[in-house]
């Protein structure tokens, strides 16, 4: 039937109306009881909307030849904190580059491997809240990333992880250097002559 929308059993009339609703950024619950139609077919036409969005966007800044100058990566919790996601932010635009589930080294490596080739050379500073270890933890990731990369790290999760690795009180651990103070430790954080 050529009137009927792909893939759900309404009219193309319908699911531009739907659009209409989702586009004044209205919930799926809201606009399923203003028009009474099925929440999963409202989700469908929504995902379908974001994908033509993401679609869209990626193509402009493919246009301008936009490459990312300074990145974010966070972890952040899901289903109350059994599960974990990545998030890898462009600073300059706010924008997500990449999710992924999963926050340890083995998933962040999906990251590298589904950005283009090129697109991560002109990267010029890394912030996270986890030790730097995490992006260049591997020759790849580091070969993407141009050579006066900076990693700016949160310091009080830089001190808790050099504590963990000299604590002498761990069973087994062998003292070789003191335990590190947090007044003590200090790393190149935000200030460098590479970040602009």
């Amino acid at each position: 039937m050529p009137f009927k929308y792909p893939g759900t059993r309404i009219t193309r009339r319908a699911a531009l109306w739907v659009r209409e609703f989702l586009r004044d950024r209205l919930a799926i619950k809201s606009v399923q009881e203003i028009t009474g139609i099925h929440w999963d077919t409202i989700h469908r036409i929504h995902a379908e909307m974001m994908e033509e969005s993401l679609e869209s966007r990626r193509k402009e800044l493919e246009a301008k030849g936009y490459k990312p100058k300074r990145l974010a990566v966070d972890e952040f919790a899901i289903h109350k904190g059994h599960t974990y996601a990545t998030c890898v932010m462009d600073l300059d635009t706010g924008e997500v580059i990449w999710a992924g589930k999963g926050r340890s080294k083995e998933y962040f490596r999906h990251f590298f491997e589904d950005t283009p080739e090129d697109y991560l050379s002109e990267v010029s500073a890394v912030a996270m809240d986890r030790t730097p270890p995490i992006i260049f933890s591997s020759p790849k990731s580091c070969r993407r990333l141009s050579s006066s990369t900076t990693a700016i790290t949160c310091r009080l999760s830089t001190a808790r992880t050099f504590s963990a690795l000299y604590d002498c009180r761990k069973p087994g651990n062998i003292r070789r250097k003191p335990r590190i103070s947090s007044q003590r430790l200090r790393l190149r954080m935000i200030r460098s002559r590479n970040v602009s």
